[in-house]
């Protein structure tokens, strides 16, 4: 997965008010965490009567600025991203109710 394709994986885990739960609600009823950034505010209204608070926090939310800031620290650490998405992605874990859609990690992942 490209760096472009995982900052929105990375913009929407930041985002104040959307869990892990919510996360995959919104990913499962628009298709991507980029398409979630593209909704329009009746669309995520639409989805599990989100409240207007997490609505505006998506809505107003810099992917492009918050993502890079969160990249950048990730490296300074010397340590890496997955997502949900990505194929080196634990399959034990992405087996689990309700998976964490972003990781990070130093080292080398187990069985990869």
């Amino acid at each position: 997965m490209d760096r472009d394709s995982k900052k929105y994986w990375v913009a929407l885990n930041m985002v104040v008010g959307v869990g892990k739960t919510l996360f995959h609600r919104l990913v499962t009823s628009l298709g991507s965490p980029q398409k979630v950034f593209q909704a329009t505010r009746h669309e995520l209204h639409g989805i599990a009567r989100l409240p207007d608070k997490t609505v505006d926090q998506i809505l107003g939310f810099d992917v492009d600025r918050n993502a890079e800031r969160e990249f950048k620290l990730v490296e300074a650490m010397g340590a890496q991203i997955l997502t949900l998405e990505s194929p080196d992605y634990p399959e034990l874990l992405k087996s689990i109710y309700d998976p964490p859609p972003v990781l990070d990690y130093k080292g080398k992942i187990q069985g990869i």
